[in-house]
């Protein structure tokens, strides 16, 4: 395989992935670190499934979804784009297939980077746990 050939396979890798765009990278890094983390002190928190149900239902709530971004002034627009990268996801396609709201601009990498620094937090934190599980299995 030529060097050619390999950078055209990895261009329609990235293209099929979308890590070419920012929500795409969120859509699949942001449940890989909820999995993770939950994974790691899933083991030695029992009551952490108790707990995720609520959790999950609290954060439907917090992205807008149901609701326009717009019913928040300007700073907490912001802020929970920020705060809440699955909010700038669903703002993305809000923008892209119905052509409302405004494109989320620095927030979607700001919220990208909040997501990369907790996969990378979620895979330390599961490391440093790994020892650990066959004590507590």
């Amino acid at each position: 395989m030529t060097a050619q050939e390999l950078r055209a396979r990895i261009d329609l890798y990235e293209r099929l992935m979308r890590l070419d765009k920012p929500i795409g990278t969120l859509l699949l890094l942001w449940p890989t670190m909820w999995a993770v983390w939950i994974a790691a002190a899933g083991v030695q928190y029992r009551d952490l499934g108790l707990a995720v149900p609520l959790l999950i239902q609290v954060w439907l709530f917090a992205t807008p979804v149901a609701y326009p971004l717009s019913v928040f002034p300007d700073g907490w627009q912001t802020a929970l784009l920020v705060a809440n990268p699955m909010a700038t996801v669903v703002e993305g396609f809000r923008w892209a297939l119905l052509g409302t709201g405004a494109v989320p601009g620095w927030p979607s990498a700001a919220s990208a980077a909040l997501t990369l620094v907790a996969v990378l937090g979620g895979l330390l934190f599961f490391n440093r746990m790994e020892r650990t599980y066959a004590d507590e299995i």
